[in-house]
């Protein structure tokens, strides 16, 4: 049996905040964490022109502006120009319950 009146939230939708400038990912490639590079590379949803990582532009932003560090990384196709985005572990804004 359903409940009644299940109304859900309206989605919030945020636009992530640039932090760094676009850079070639040939550029700092051994910079880069390989599982996110191969995260792009290996998956069959893509079109060919974004898995060819090495051409793309990669750079980090912030999800909102309250982060004190950047927490995605994004990596834009340089061809097409889709977006692929990478989440980093949320450093310095998470805290254990209170009692």
């Amino acid at each position: 049996m359903a409940p009644e009146n299940t109304e859900r939230p309206a989605r919030v939708t945020h636009k992530p905040i640039a932090v760094g400038p676009a850079r070639t990912i040939s550029e700092i490639i051994s910079e880069i964490p390989p599982k996110y590079l191969s995260g792009v590379r290996d998956n069959p949803g893509l079109a060919s022109c974004c898995r060819d990582v090495e051409s793309s532009f990669i750079f980090s932003e912030r999800s909102n502006a309250d982060m004190a560090v950047p927490d995605l990384l994004t990596i834009e196709c340089d061809k097409c120009g889709k977006k692929q985005y990478r989440t980093f572990a949320n450093r310095g804004t998470v805290t254990s319950p209170q009692p």
